[in-house]
């Protein structure tokens, strides 16, 4: 008899945790990370995206690219220190814009930091002032 119980029991117990996982994943967002489609073929991808239900989509920001040269003193924080688009390279502001079109959010993984913060010539290293990563994040 117990033989029989045990098994039960503990099957019932995995049921009731799959039930619950499920549960908490209601609050998840499905998303894609797809920098080059995002950026290099913005409005066609964002279609697709969107066709596919994506909720939020992950993208890289070249900081290096962003911010070749050095805001001035007290405009760290002001988005118009920065380079926001690259004819024929990137435009963050029109990838920004089509995602809101769509409802999908958008989040930015912040890669390479520009030589004038400290990043050496690859852009590999971490800033001499993490307050200037902060202002541009």
């Amino acid at each position: 008899m117990l033989k029989r119980i045990v098994p039960l029991l503990l099957a019932v117990f995995c049921a009731l945790v799959l039930v619950s996982a499920a549960s908490a994943a209601r609050g998840m967002k499905l998303g894609i990370y797809d920098s080059a489609q995002a950026l290099g073929n913005t409005g066609q991808a964002f279609q697709q995206f969107s066709e596919l239900r994506a909720q939020v989509v992950r993208v890289t920001l070249n900081w290096r690219d962003a911010s070749p040269t050095k805001p001035a003193l007290g405009t760290f924080g002001d988005p118009a220190s920065y380079r926001w688009s690259k004819p024929g390279h990137y435009d963050y502001d029109q990838m920004v814009r089509e995602a809101a079109l769509r409802g999908i959010d958008v989040v930015f993984t912040i890669l390479y930091t520009p030589a004038w913060a400290g990043g050496g010539t690859k852009g590999q290293l971490v800033p001499k002032n993490m307050a200037w990563l902060q202002a541009f994040a």
